[in-house]
């Protein structure tokens, strides 16, 4: 949950860019404004629903498991309203 990565975007399209995967190693487990800014920016230029995938865990217990949460243009976006949990194939666990 440390350090960089270098975003290789050089064979992203309209047509088969559906989401980012990013983790919030401080453990929030919402996006943040900046994240929330790149859904709406990717979700115009693609013409659908772009996807943030969210990686995160609860700080507060070490032993706590990682959760992917997904967020998209249609999420809620109260600062304290989780997104629904995917599983490791990101599709929603519950509908």
């Amino acid at each position: 949950m440390t350090g960089t990565f270098a975003f290789d975007e050089s064979d992203a399209t309209q047509g088969n860019l559906v989401g980012e995967i990013h983790s919030h190693p401080g453990g929030n487990t919402v996006p943040s404004v900046a994240d929330w800014a790149r859904v709406d920016a990717w979700s115009g230029w693609t013409g659908r629903n772009f996807r943030s995938y969210v990686i995160a865990r609860d700080t507060s217990d070490p032993n706590s498991d990682f959760a992917i949460r997904v967020y998209d243009t249609t999420s809620d976006r109260d600062i304290d309203a989780n997104g629904p949990e995917v599983n490791p194939e990101a599709a929603p666990c519950s509908s």
